[in-house]
């Protein structure tokens, strides 16, 4: 669904050929969530999650008609704000995780080359 938003609103929507406004950093995309379409910044990665997947799924069903402008959610904002909370979550602690699993390999690395040597 991502996708096909992307190569919509590159085809001539009205994002298509502009740059992205200035408070929106590289890798992050403007959307529109709820019935006031209130304005969030997220990370591109986060549309592959399967919920916000899910959440593409509906958008498209909805809005489809609507060819142009920015990706819109029509889910709740609350609903919209837990989400992609609980993705940062789970991927910070991915990233904690490995980072702690290969720190704790470099040290028995390090320690086995020292009783060896």
């Amino acid at each position: 669904m991502a996708s096909i938003w992307r190569k919509r609103n590159r085809a001539g929507g009205s994002g298509g050929g502009r740059n992205p406004p200035s408070d929106v950093p590289p890798g992050h995309l403007a959307v529109l969530v709820g019935i006031f379409r209130r304005r969030y910044v997220i990370k591109v990665e986060q549309l592959n999650h399967p919920t916000l997947h899910q959440l593409l799924d509906q958008a498209y069903e909805e809005c489809s008609h609507r060819g142009d402008g920015p990706l819109a959610f029509p889910c709740d904002e609350s609903l919209f704000r837990d989400v992609v909370s609980s993705i940062e979550r789970v991927y910070k602690l991915l990233l904690t995780s490995i980072a702690s699993v290969t720190c704790s390999n470099l040290r028995a690395i390090d320690e086995m080359r020292s009783s060896t040597g």
